[in-house]
C-alpha cells in the first residue's frame, strides 16, 4: 500500500510527517494515568514505612517498660502510667488483674503514641504466680501486689 494521497489533478500529494492531535492526547493521558499511579505508589510506601517505624518503636518501648517493671520490682505509688522519659511523644500503663481459675495475676503493659488520637496500642502481657508476689506499703496505707 501506498502512504501517498492522490489529489484531484492527478499528482501525489507527499505523506505527512509527525503525529495527529488524538494520538498526542492519547499518549498524554497514558503518561498521566502512570504519572498517578506512580504517586499513589509511593505515597502508600511511605505510609507503610511510617507504619512499621511506629509500630517497632512502639512494641521495643511495651517490652522496654515491662521489662523494666520486673526488674526493678517497683510500681509507681502515685500512678500506674505516665510518658517515657526518652521519648515524651510515647505514653504507658500498666495493670495487674487475677486470671480466675488458676490464681495466677497477669501484668499487661500498653504504649500508645500520644500525637495519634486513638491510634493503635501494643500491649505485652507476663503471669506472675501468687505466691511470688510482694505487697509494697504505700506511704498513703494502700497496698501495691508485685512480684
Amino acid at each position: 500500500m501506498n502512504n501517498t494521497r492522490q489529489l484531484c489533478s492527478g499528482k501525489q500529494a507527499k505523506p505527512r510527517g509527525g503525529a495527529l492531535l488524538f494520538e498526542v492526547l492519547v499518549a498524554l493521558f497514558v503518561l498521566f494515568v502512570g504519572l498517578v499511579s506512580v504517586g499513589q505508589y509511593l505515597s502508600n510506601a511511605a505510609r507503610s514505612s511510617a507504619r512499621g517505624r511506629l509500630t517497632a518503636e512502639g512494641i521495643i518501648l511495651c517490652e522496654a517498660k515491662l521489662n523494666e517493671l520486673l526488674a526493678t520490682r517497683s510500681l509507681l505509688a502515685n500512678s500506674n502510667s505516665g510518658l517515657f522519659s526518652e521519648d515524651p511523644q510515647w505514653s504507658w500503663e500498666y495493670r495487674i488483674e487475677p486470671v480466675s481459675p488458676t490464681g495466677l495475676q497477669q501484668l499487661t503493659v500498653s504504649v500508645w503514641h500520644t500525637t495519634r488520637d486513638l491510634g493503635p496500642v501494643w500491649s505485652l502481657a507476663r503471669l506472675l504466680r501468687p505466691s511470688t508476689l510482694e505487697t509494697t506499703q504505700l506511704s498513703s496505707g494502700s497496698q501495691i501486689p508485685w512480684s
